[in-house]
């Protein structure tokens, strides 16, 4: 466990930052991407379509003859009506399905479901929402889908009428299905009480309404099914090209070498999109030849493709952070406030005023050095305060995460100071102190990675590079050490407060590029 800094030791860490700031240090505020001109009208769409039940349909192949249909709907939980029992909430849902040739009803299937959730809260979100799954076989032929879900009063909550055509002859790739993630069928895949769903091996969470945010994850995953038609392994290139719309135009591309094994093969990964504007886009897959060999005729114009929404939003605030300080930095009398009461009633303590004899100029510096715990909507407030309103802004910010509220220690501040430390003693160059380094920066905000992968390339054109990764966030760092002296840039992040540069994998290898992508 890591000892409280002593005052001495902190009151050190500030004067040396205040003197950094005094020479000129501003640090480089993080801030999150403006949405592209498309981007309100995708947002709009987005919270339309989280609102209501929506269907993805994909069509299987590898049974003779026969084309596997396979249905999932996203019901959110805030189109059902739940009802209490035993202090759990259950709501029940009906499915009906018809599918016709013609005039000819080839299939007719209903069931009746209850589901279950534990917590009150979730039953207003639309982010909180149940998959359910489908699946029929057809024969070659052109059909016409007509289904719905329905809640216990039979009000339909979502209607699927759509023309589906299963072909003569198997094409040697399924459609394309998209989900929120992928993970290897284990026991411990899903939590308790989470019914996934189970295909090959793996557990798929899939995404019907086609909604990406970059507050729940950067990752687009993807999976489809293809088949080599030859008798021995097949090497191709895969090539995944995400289109913005309405104008097609390519604003991301990823290849990668995939070796096919004869028959049927289970392909499947996921795709960083941080780094596009929010908008609508195609993900679109194709196959070509490696290394310039001709294309075998049974995947010449063969593509797949489907749509998505993209939308950059924060992630919900943490217990205990305080997204508004507007209160705080108005507070009279900066150590006499007293917090909002804990769970049990009893008020948290006194704020502790930490600047009690700063300058402005010193909690400037100080507010400076935060930069990158605060949002956009804080740094204005903070801008338009007086002293004394510097002042409990930044007081707040330390008691608003300080779990022992009302003792005279302050875990979160301590954590930060040990931060500052190692910045100081690790990323510190003769030209940058080590707060202000890309790599500091996101030490200070994040702490540790869970995991750190340092690529050192002794020889070659190829240049050593960093990849850090956060398990509780999601959120992984791309560093480069451009020039070979280390002083590492920040090529990109899933992060959305982080902005990256638009052409880095133009800046490294497709091995680099691939590697931050799978970790």
């Amino acid at each position: 466990m890591k000892k409280p800094i002593s005052r001495r030791a902190r009151r050190g860490l500030e004067l040396l930052l205040l003197a950094c700031t005094a020479a000129g240090w501003r640090g480089a505020p993080a801030t999150a991407q403006e949405p592209a001109p498309a981007g309100q009208a995708a947002a709009g769409e987005a919270d339309r379509l989280r609102e209501q039940v929506t269907f993805d349909v994909v069509r299987l192949y590898g049974v003779e003859g026969k084309t596997l249909v396979e249905i999932y709907s996203r019901i959110p939980t805030s189109v059902l009506t739940f009802t209490e029992n035993g202090g759990r909430w259950e709501a029940s849902l009906s499915f009906r399905l018809t599918v016709a040739d013609g005039d000819s009803v080839v299939l007719q299937d209903s069931w009746t479901r209850t589901k279950t959730v534990a917590d009150k809260r979730m039953l207003d979100s639309s982010r909180v929402f149940f998959v359910e799954t489908h699946a029929f076989l057809v024969p070659p032929g052109t059909y016409r889908l007509d289904g719905a879900i329905s809640d216990a009063d039979g009000k339909e909550l979502g209607g699927l009428r759509q023309t589906l055509e299963a072909p003569a002859d198997n094409p040697p790739a399924s459609d394309l299905l998209l989900a929120s993630q992928i993970v290897a069928d284990t026991a411990s895949a899903a939590p308790e009480g989470y019914d996934p769903v189970r295909k090959n091996r793996l557990v798929l969470n899939p995404n019907p309404d086609g909604v990406f945010s970059t507050a729940t994850s950067p990752l687009v995953y993807f999976y489809y099914e293809f088949r080599n038609v030859a008798a021995d392994p097949l090497p191709l290139v895969r090539v995944l090209r995400f289109r913005g719309q309405p104008s097609s135009q390519v604003v991301k591309e990823v290849r990668t070498s995939k070796t096919y094994l004869p028959g049927w093969t289970v392909d499947f990964g996921a795709v960083n999109v941080a780094g596009l504007p929010q908008g609508s886009y195609t993900l679109e897959i194709g196959w070509e030849g490696e290394a310039g060999a001709a294309l075998p005729e049974a995947y010449r114009d063969l593509a797949r493709a489907k749509d998505f929404v993209l939308v950059r939003e924060k992630a919900p605030a943490l217990a205990g952070e305080v997204t508004d300080m507007t209160d705080a930095a108005g507070a009279a009398g900066v150590g006499a406030p007293v917090g909002p009461p804990a769970g049990d009633g009893t008020p948290l303590g006194p704020v502790v005023d930490y600047y009690q004899n700063f300058s402005e100029a010193q909690l400037d510096s100080i507010f400076d050095l935060l930069d990158v715990f605060f949002r956009i909507q804080q740094k204005k407030v903070y801008k338009g305060l007086t002293p004394d309103g510097k002042k409990a802004f930044l007081n707040e910010f330390w008691a608003s995460r300080d779990e022992t509220r009302g003792t005279p220690d302050n875990p979160f501040r301590d954590e930060i100071d040990h931060r500052l430390e190692y910045i100081q003693k690790s990323f510190r160059s003769p030209v940058q102190e080590g707060y202000e380094t890309p790599l500091g920066q996101v030490y200070l905000k994040n702490g540790r990675p869970d995991k750190r992968l340092r690529r050192q390339m002794e020889s070659g054109f190829s240049v050593p590079y960093e990849i850090w990764i956060y398990y509780s966030t999601g959120y992984r760092y791309f560093f480069m050490d451009q020039f070979r002296n280390g002083r590492y840039i920040l090529l990109t992040s899933t992060d959305p407060e982080v902005q990256g540069l638009p052409d880095w994998e133009g800046r490294v290898t497709p091995e680099a590029a691939q590697e931050y992508v799978r970790e």
